[in-house]
């Protein structure tokens, strides 16, 4: 299976937050930093991500992004399809 860079970016996002077991609201700046892109490019895509319900973000000064659900109840399938749609996956190997 191929996924798109951005669907990557997603997915080591992700991982990151699960090895935060703090519990606090991570920053995407603290994300971007440590996946090493940009921060705008990377809050698109934790934006796809909030609007299928995979994370959640919170505003303000300790603001940032949480899972929204158990790391056990998030599947590859799900971040893929957020970041790169339903044809995501199949557009991708047409492409190639």
């Amino acid at each position: 299976m191929h996924i798109s860079k951005s669907a990557g970016y997603a997915v080591h996002g992700l991982v990151y937050l699960v090895t935060k077991k703090s519990g606090d609201p991570v920053q995407i700046s603290e994300i971007a930093e440590y996946q090493d892109v940009s921060r705008t490019y990377l809050a698109k895509i934790f934006q796809q991500l909030s609007t299928a319900r995979i994370i959640v973000g919170q505003r303000g000064i300790t603001g940032g992004y949480l899972l929204a659900r158990h790391p056990s109840l998030i599947t590859l399938l799900d971040v893929v399809e957020a970041v790169d749609g339903p044809d995501g996956p199949a557009k991708a190997k047409k492409k190639t």
